[in-house]
């Protein structure tokens, strides 16, 4: 990975958890509009709490080389859940912001898939 390749995902990483930290403190806060989806969908309030819990881990582990790729995959099952929702209960106008976030997520997958940790252990220095 090169010099610029390396910013692009730092600053993917650092705006990815900023969104998911904020959205995850907010729903820990207990703030309506964050929780109103879930009521909407007839899912439970604790399944709110639940998905600020993953928000949270995910915006950790972004930041963190072995496991930023993982992470980044489990930010895109969250936008999968976020794009059916806006789908099915809101304007799909929301699909654009979260389709942005889900590319750079995507990106920032791609670029460091080769530093996550597998079952084989750490990846090696290079």
């Amino acid at each position: 990975m090169d010099h610029k390749e390396k910013v692009l995902t730092r600053i993917f990483s650092i705006t990815l958890s900023l969104v998911f930290g904020i959205s995850s403190i907010a729903k820990f806060s207990g703030m309506e509009l964050l929780h109103l989806p879930f009521k909407e969908m007839c899912l439970s309030t604790w399944y709110g709490y639940f998905i600020a819990v993953l928000e949270m881990s995910m915006a950790v582990g972004i930041l963190k080389k072995n496991v930023a790729s993982m992470s980044a995959v489990g930010m895109n099952v969250i936008f999968a859940g976020m794009s059916f929702y806006f789908y099915n209960y809101q304007t799909p106008f929301y699909l654009i912001p979260t389709g942005i976030l889900a590319l750079m997520a995507i990106t920032v997958a791609y670029y460091t898939h080769d530093d996550c940790i597998t079952v084989q252990g750490m990846p090696e220095k290079q």
